[in-house]
């Protein structure tokens, strides 16, 4: 598993051994937050990739993370 995944899962409180999670122990709560850590993550790399690319293409990536918080987001809002 990737490191960056362990990590969250840790930082969520899901208990997991070297072949993956265990599946008994995980409560709504720690799953909801952990998915929530890993959409961050994910435009946490949208953000930076924003700030390397062209003026031009900015927008883009704006748009893209939008969409992405609306996608995820949008009931809670």
């Amino acid at each position: 598993m990737n490191n960056l995944i362990k990590k969250l899962a840790e930082e969520s409180g899901l208990l997991f051994l070297p072949h993956g999670f265990i599946e008994n122990d995980m409560t709504n709560e720690q799953i909801q937050h952990f998915a929530q850590l890993i959409v961050e993550e994910c435009r946490t790399v949208l953000s930076e990739q924003s700030r390397k690319a062209p003026l031009e293409c900015a927008g883009h990536f704006l748009n893209a993370d939008n969409a992405i918080m609306e996608h995820f987001y949008r009931n809670k809002i």
